[in-house]
């Protein structure tokens, strides 16, 4: 099985909000009742879910930056000893 690369996966998290607040959104037009929709307390409750979720995600992505800048630092450094 192929893996993701580092891009895909930062868009991963971002399609599912996307995709969670359509429905939402086309569920709440279409709902007849009260003022706040079930769906509406469903992505509610997901939202902290998926911030701690995009941000893990960009965490991973952004230390492995840090660690490539690093390294190449170092043997900037060994190139010019």
């Amino acid at each position: 099985m192929k893996t993701l690369g580092p891009r895909a996966s930062l868009w991963i998290p971002t399609a599912f909000v996307a995709g969670l607040s359509a429905i939402t959104v086309i569920v709440g037009q279409y709902e007849k009742g009260p003022a706040l929709p079930g769906s509406m307390i469903v992505f509610v409750c997901f939202l902290p879910c998926v911030t701690m979720m995009i941000a893990q995600v960009t965490h991973r992505y952004v230390s492995g930056l840090e660690a490539r800048i690093a390294m190449l630092e170092q043997q900037s450094r060994q190139g010019r000893a």
